[in-house]
């Protein structure tokens, strides 16, 4: 593929999502790594997007469809990865957790596989990771199944849901902005998660660096709801500062690969 058409095909995908993945664009371009620095270096010179770690936004886009399932599993593993340890790190054996739906809060439930705790879910997929583990119970809503996450929600969903009082909520976030608080691009979903936290004691939002500064469409709480926001290391300083401000606990995980 030709330059110019790797960077129209770049332009179109951000037109369309808000937010492209280095790693996705490789697959889709048929480029090396390397290629596609160079073009998102090229539309940031032109104004286009700002390279963020690991992908670019949109200069002024807001973020209206979410990114499929299967893009966002193999969207920065190793930070997810790393969140995933440190939120685990935060939740005590013996305690009540909701687990939300998103391949964030999917890597939290394989890490707290094993652990006796009660689990209270809408995905299917954070369900069957905590589902081995003797003495634990494990309680999955009902509701509107979506084929690509694997979860549900719905009126059916909320109504499962309001039966529950959680120790923990872990909750996961299609935007994150101090002004704008969390946000989603699902409305449905987006009602399960303000339920979820309403129940919890403690809310826990995990979410990787490629969610500061895009917003979805559904609002879900603001920002002084979260007690935790767990990152990675790519996330912007500047920002993370801000939202300590704010009085929330930010914590971010460190990139294991680089230690010593």
């Amino acid at each position: 593929m030709l330059t110019e058409e790797r960077l129209l095909s770049i332009r179109a995908l951000l037109e369309e999502r808000g937010a492209v993945h280095v790693g996705e664009l490789m697959l889709r371009l048929g480029a090396s790594r390397e290629t596609v620095r160079r073009d998102l270096a090229e539309l940031e010179r032109l104004g286009v997007l700002r390279r963020v770690h690991g992908g670019a936004v949109s200069l002024g886009q807001r973020a209206a469809l979410e990114p499929a399932f299967t893009t966002r599993k193999v969207s920065s593993p190793r930070e997810k990865r790393a969140i995933a340890r440190v939120a685990a790190g935060l939740i005590g054996d013996g305690e009540s957790v909701y687990l939300d739906v998103g391949t964030t809060v999917l890597e939290v439930a394989r890490v707290l596989s094993g652990r006796q705790l009660s689990v209270v879910t809408n995905s299917v997929l954070a369900a069957l990771a905590t589902l081995h583990t003797p003495g634990s119970t494990v309680i999955l809503l009902g509701g509107l199944l979506r084929r690509g996450d694997r979860s549900v929600s719905g009126s059916e969903t909320l109504r499962g849901l309001a039966s529950h009082y959680v120790d923990t909520a872990i909750i996961g976030a299609g935007g994150i902005q101090r002004e704008k608080g969390l946000t989603d691009y699902h409305v449905e979903e987006a009602a399960v998660r303000r339920e979820a936290i309403a129940r919890a004691s403690k809310v826990i939002a995990v979410a990787d660096h490629t969610k500061f500064g895009m917003t979805g469409l559904a609002a879900v709480c603001p920002i002084d709801r979260i007690d935790y926001l767990v990152t990675d290391w790519g996330a912007p300083q500047e920002t993370l500062a801000a939202l300590r401000e704010t009085g929330i606990k930010v914590l971010v995980a460190p990139d294991e690969t680089t230690e010593a």
